[in-house]
């Protein structure tokens, strides 16, 4: 069988704040590879999107639905209320060099049963590292004020700027380590500094 996934989406209002979308508002037709005989409790299911792990590799925070050739595959989003966009942000299917493959291609975007977006949106790279320079960004807007609120959460969200998070793992990595103990010493029972 073929596939089909894509690692996450966010979409920002027309203030250029991103809009919580939660899990049970999000559906896919079809739903994921659970439908398929061989699976059944696979983590890949299209909640995924909206989990806020948009840079990743892990099979834990990805969508993948099983792909079929001249059928359409959709991504459900219900807001609740009417809104008025300003960007959709894709990340494509991101597991390793190999699947990225399973990435979409060609994406159709809708708004209340009107087409907003057509084309094309970039592959993956399959690795984390420069990941979230391949997210697709879709503008619906110019205004200043809102671009530079979109701007503003990116400079706080990981998936965007990984430094926020990498340099928190550096911290770690820099902090002294203890002395590592000793796992032997010499026969003569000097140890392997040379004294008694």
């Amino acid at each position: 069988p073929h596939y089909v996934g894509l690692s996450g989406v966010e979409i920002f209002d027309s203030n250029g704040q991103k809009i919580e979308i939660v899990y049970d508002r999000i559906s896919a037709d079809p739903a994921d590879i659970n439908i398929l005989p061989d699976y059944g409790n696979d983590p890949r299911t299209v909640d995924k999107l909206v989990d806020g792990y948009n840079r990743t590799c892990d099979d834990l925070h990805v969508w993948l639905t099983p792909y079929t050739a001249g059928r359409h595959h959709y991504v459900f989003f219900d807001f609740g209320r009417s809104r008025s966009l300003s960007m959709i942000r894709i990340w494509n299917y991101n597991k390793s060099r190999i699947h990225s493959y399973r990435g979409a291609r060609y994406i159709e975007i809708m708004l209340d049963e009107r087409p907003i977006f057509k084309g094309e949106i970039q592959k993956a790279p399959g690795m984390l590292q420069g990941a979230e320079a391949y997210a697709e960004n879709i503008l619906f807007t110019t205004d200043d004020e809102v671009l530079c609120a979109i701007e503003e959460h990116d400079m706080q969200d990981p998936n965007i700027c990984p430094s926020i998070s990498e340099s928190h793992a550096q911290h770690e990595v820099e902090a002294p380590l203890a002395e590592r103990p000793k796992t032997a010493g010499r026969r003569d029972g000097r140890d392997e500094g040379g004294s008694a």
